[in-house]
């Protein structure tokens, strides 16, 4: 198989479950879609406030959704609120991560600003106690476009609190196109050792067969544009305050509508 017919849609969820939990709130969930009638790559984030009702459970932040029932749960949320079925997903949690980075040789990202290099130094130093690692290792220590390692990368795509959520959803889908940039330039063989490293790392309902397919699939796409859109969108949603939480509440029908034109338009 090299190549995908239609279109393909798998669910990407990172988590940051700490030492000793069995359950944590989904910190990211980006629906990754493989065109294969266009040869286009498109990432979709749906932001973790996103104010939606999670079938059995009330209303409610969606990231709440993985800790009730973690992709069953969030699947059928999904599909109630924005009308999407995805049927495969891939989780993520935040040590493989830094690993898979490290693997492929890290990104070079750019850290435009003191307060930015800070807030960065911030998710390195919780991490750095969280794994009980050594106090300053992996910091940032200088300004501008520079190669980051694993855990720099992971801490670059989670921080928020100088900026907002849409901010950080920019982040995380700009690390992943740096990824799919890296592992354009890997050979087959590369790629399937990359596979076989993580592949008892992931929680996922991919088969290895499965995951082995995608590879040739994304090797033949190396060339694809990557598209990418942020839910809820500008215009689409009110800020509100439920419950003592800041929440996004979006417009359903437009999200719907806009997802649907992005995906299969």
């Amino acid at each position: 198989m090299d190549s995908v017919e239609g279109v393909r849609n798998i669910l990407l969820v990172g988590v940051d479950a700490r030492p000793g939990e069995t359950k944590s709130r989904s910190d990211t969930i980006i629906i990754l879609t493989i065109d294969g009638n266009n040869n286009v790559i498109k990432l979709t984030s749906l932001l973790r406030d996103l104010y939606v009702s999670i079938p059995d459970h009330g209303n409610n932040r969606i990231n709440v959704a993985w800790v009730y029932g973690e992709f069953d749960l969030l699947r059928q949320t999904i599909r109630e609120n924005f009308g999407l079925d995805v049927t495969e997903y891939v989780e993520v949690d935040l040590t493989l991560l830094v690993d898979l980075i490290d693997q492929i040789g890290g990104l070079t990202l750019n850290v435009g600003s003191e307060k930015q290099r800070k807030a960065i130094n911030g998710v390195i130093d919780a991490y750095n106690y969280q794994f009980h690692e050594p106090n300053n290792d992996g910091l940032v220590t200088s300004l501008g476009e520079q190669a980051m390692n694993g855990k720099q990368v992971m801490a670059y795509a989670r921080y928020r609190k100088i900026d907002s959520d849409f901010k950080r959803s920019e982040r995380q889908r700009e690390v992943l196109s740096k990824i799919f940039d890296k592992i354009k330039g890997m050979s087959l063989i590369e790629l399937t050792r990359l596979a076989a490293y993580a592949v008892d790392r992931v929680e996922t309902n991919l088969s290895l067969n499965d995951i082995v397919s995608l590879i040739p699939v994304m090797y033949g796409m190396k060339d694809a544009p990557i598209e990418q859109l942020t839910l809820p969108y500008e215009g689409e949603y009110q800020s509100r305050t439920v419950s003592g939480m800041a929440v996004l509440v979006p417009n359903l029908s437009a999200a719907q509508t806009r997802l649907e034109a992005f995906i299969y338009g």
